[in-house]
């Protein structure tokens, strides 16, 4: 497994750098990781991530270590970028957490492994537009109101 994480994308190559410039906003910061990611598993090295994710399907002990050593760090790397966009009013609150710093890589992954699609800028678009950017916008409190009712 060193040996694996040695050659693998860090998380600054999947786009999942800690801190971004103050003149970056959140919205392009996720543009950002979207598009390093996608540009990460439709590489070797993301075909070498598919192989050992399926593998772990079946290997417990397999997929905790790839969690602890591959995903946990990236994951964090996303949950302070999303921390960030809280802060500076970008994120609505609650949208900072591991639930949904999981949710762009997931997406992703799955367009790539089970639906065998290129992740282009137009795909990468569709994606941050309809999925991802509405799950973490600020929302208008009327909205909020309707959905706590339903």
């Amino acid at each position: 497994m060193d040996a694996l994480i040695a050659v693998l994308p860090t998380p600054a190559e999947c786009g999942a750098e800690i801190e971004f410039d103050d003149s970056i906003t959140t919205v392009e910061a996720l543009y950002r990781v979207a598009r390093a990611i996608g540009e990460v598993i439709s590489s070797p090295s993301g075909d070498v991530v598919r192989v050992i994710k399926c593998e772990a399907a079946g290997d417990p002990e397999m997929a905790k270590l790839i969690d602890e050593r591959f995903q946990a760090p990236r994951r964090a790397a996303m949950l302070a970028l999303l921390r960030r966009g809280v802060a500076r009013g970008e994120v609505r609150p609650g949208a900072d957490t591991q639930l949904v710093a999981d949710v762009l890589p997931a997406i992703l992954m799955h367009r790539v492994i089970m639906q065998r699609e290129r992740l282009g800028e137009r795909e990468i678009r569709e994606i941050m537009e309809q999925v991802f950017i509405p799950l973490v916008e600020v929302r208008d409190a009327p909205l909020e109101r309707a959905a706590a009712t339903l």
